[in-house]
């Protein structure tokens, strides 16, 4: 969920490896996951998945 929000606000790998304390690798890793679980296949889609699903 954390990396998915970073992702939301655009962050790279990198980035979110930085704020998070991992390698971009092991973020890499994550959002590779995060996109199978939501049936998408870009970072822009899950970030929009994301924000559908947000209460309102």
């Amino acid at each position: 969920a954390e990396v998915l929000g970073w992702l939301a606000q655009g962050k790279t790998n990198a980035e979110i490896g930085t704020i998070l304390g991992a390698r971009p690798r092991t973020v890499g890793k994550h959002v590779e996951r995060i996109l199978a679980k939501l049936g998408v296949e870009t970072r822009t889609a899950a970030a929009v998945r994301a924000l559908e699903r947000l209460p309102v």
